[in-house]
């Protein structure tokens, strides 16, 4: 009997990310497999500065890992979301990954999570917006996650406000004397 693909294996995320670029007719290049895989493998919304990281051993530049995944955007096989802090994450888009859900923001440490289980509904009778009849509406909740409700924050990181992440408070040292 088979075993179940060992989710830190690359290879067979490379093979999907390489089938899914030949099959949009896109070519196949060592960056764009490895942040389709990476982003199949991780199965969450990333940022620019998360891939640039997750990528980071195979030497590809910050101005690539943008313009891959603009492009990919570009093309439908990535979704761009921007989940109120304009900071935009790239995910696999809702016709190549099923990305078609509500997100959740922790409000101390940014972290993203797919709440891929919870639909939204409408009532039947009431009048929606054209935009959420489209199916072009990001719905995004926020709140403090498991893991900063149990061990705190990240060191040097406060709650947020819609603008971002405050900054730290200065210490007395840091303050002007004027």
């Amino acid at each position: 009997m088979g075993r179940a693909p060992d989710a830190t294996d690359p290879k067979p995320f490379a093979d999907r990310a390489a089938r899914l670029l030949r099959e949009r007719g896109l070519r196949v290049t060592r960056a764009r497999r490895a942040i389709l895989a990476t982003l199949m493998r991780e199965q969450k919304a990333m940022s620019h500065a998360e891939m640039l990281a997750a990528v980071g051993g195979l030497a590809l530049d910050r101005a690539t890992v943008y313009r891959v995944l603009v492009g990919l955007a570009d093309h439908g096989v990535l979704a761009r979301h921007d989940l109120g802090d304009h900071l935009w994450r790239f995910a696999m888009s809702d016709t190549t990954g099923g990305h078609d859900h509500p997100h959740f923001v922790c409000d101390a440490c940014q972290d993203v999570t797919c709440l891929e289980g919870v639909v939204v509904a409408t009532r039947d009778g009431h009048a929606i917006p054209i935009a959420i009849a489209q199916g072009s509406c990001t719905v995004r909740l926020s709140g403090i996650c498991d893991s900063c409700r149990h061990h705190g924050p990240p060191s040097g990181t406060r709650l947020t406000t819609r603008q971002g992440p405050k900054a730290p408070r200065p210490t007395p040292i840091d303050k002007d004397p004027t």
